[in-house]
C-alpha cells in the first residue's frame, strides 16, 4: 500500500463462504491509528473474496516504512463471530501528503 492513493485491498478466505456471513468487518491499525471499514463499504468478489478501496485520507494517517496490520472479522448466518489472523501490508511513502481530489 502506497500513502495518500487508494488502493482496493482483496482478501482471500479459503475456509470462509463469505457470501453466507451476515456482516463482513475490516480493520487496519497502525500504532493508534486506526481505520474500520464494513457494510457497503466491503465489497465481497466471489465465494470467498472480498475487498475494501481505502481513501486517500485514510492512507495518510499511516506512516511509510512500517507495517499496517489488517483483520477482517464476520458475524456467520449462526450469529457467531469469527475472525482472521492478522496480517501485515508494507506502507510506502508519497512525496506529497494533500489529498489531490475530493473524495
Amino acid at each position: 500500500m502506497r500513502r495518500g492513493t487508494t488502493p482496493y485491498i482483496r482478501f482471500h478466505v479459503a475456509q470462509l463462504d463469505v457470501t453466507s456471513v451476515k456482516e463482513i468487518e475490516v480493520t487496519f491499525r497502525q500504532n493508534e491509528d486506526v481505520v474500520v471499514k464494513n457494510g457497503q463499504e466491503v465489497k465481497v468478489d466471489g465465494v470467498h473474496d472480498f475487498g475494501v478501496k481505502l481513501k486517500q485520507s485514510e492512507t495518510l494517517k499511516f506512516r511509510a516504512n512500517r507495517p499496517v496490520a489488517v483483520q477482517a472479522r464476520f458475524i456467520g448466518a449462526d450469529d457467531n463471530v469469527i475472525a482472521t489472523t492478522i496480517k501485515k501490508i508494507d506502507c510506502d511513502e508519497i512525496l506529497n501528503d494533500e489529498v489531490i481530489e475530493d473524495e
